[in-house]
């Protein structure tokens, strides 16, 4: 007669444990979903801002390209500035030479 109380405590607790799983697997899948939800959301972000980030690389090459031309330039034209330069000093020092 004894084991009978023991036995439906028993059953009891197994039964009050195997509750608990339930209720915390099903809690744990509803985070899981709503972490899956939240990184899908992340990821169409990160994609989105690849493409800005591939934009304004594209746009800052064009940029650097167009830096470089324009220095070249400024370069040449300095380079033809003293080649003018020297050239004028010459052609003064000759006039007072004569």
């Amino acid at each position: 007669m004894l084991r009978r109380p023991f036995i439906a405590s028993g059953i009891a607790i197994v039964a009050l444990i195997i509750v608990l799983l339930i209720v915390s697997l099903v809690l744990g899948q509803r985070h899981l979903r709503t972490v899956q939800k939240e990184l899908g959301r992340t990821n169409e972000q990160v994609v989105k801002l690849e493409k800005v980030i591939a934009n304004q690389k594209t746009g800052l090459d064009a940029v650097d390209k167009a830096r470089a031309q324009l220095q070249s330039h400024l370069d040449e034209a300095n380079s033809d500035n003293d080649q003018l330069r020297k050239e004028l000093d010459a052609a003064q020092s000759q006039l007072k030479e004569q």
